[in-house]
């Protein structure tokens, strides 16, 4: 019995194929995206909670008195504005 011998093809004709491509192009750019090498991974044991190196915003961390005191600062803020009104 003779088998079809395999055809090399540089085309994969897999079912999403198509949409997985668009995604990856079409999100590339995005200033969220970043990637790790595998090497990256196997240093950390294979954890995958890495932070993003692209930064963005940093989130200010305050106490409960510091967190009420700025409320009461807008509050009054507004307060000054409705009046001016």
């Amino acid at each position: 019995m003779k088998t079809t011998p395999f055809k090399n093809q540089n085309t994969l004709k897999l079912p999403g194929l198509a949409r997985v491509q668009y995604f990856r192009s079409s999100h590339s750019g995005l200033s969220q995206n970043w990637q790790v090498s595998i090497d990256d991974i196997h240093a950390r044991n294979w954890n995958l909670d890495f932070k993003n190196p692209k930064g963005g915003e940093v989130e200010e961390e305050m106490s409960s008195k510091e967190l009420v005191e700025r409320i009461l600062g807008f509050e009054g803020e507004i307060r000054d504005i409705i009046v001016s009104l």
